[in-house]
């Protein structure tokens, strides 16, 4: 998570001026902000487990 930050602190700029011709049309500048894939994937799959893990301990427990 750390690098993600980094690493997001380092490209951070301010977008160039939007003429004024632009402007009267109501386009606006907005920040977007995205999540690393492969995080997100680690994210996803360590959700599942967890799920896996306690259905199964679930299913045990029902014949105990």
């Amino acid at each position: 998570m750390e690098a993600a930050i980094t690493t997001t602190r380092k490209e951070q700029r301010e977008p160039d001026e939007l003429t004024h011709s632009v402007t009267q049309q109501g386009i606006v500048l907005n920040i977007v902000a995205t999540i690393d894939l492969k995080l997100w994937n680690r994210y996803v799959n360590a959700t599942y487990h967890m799920k896996a893990k306690a259905k199964s301990w679930l299913e045990d427990r029902k014949w105990l």
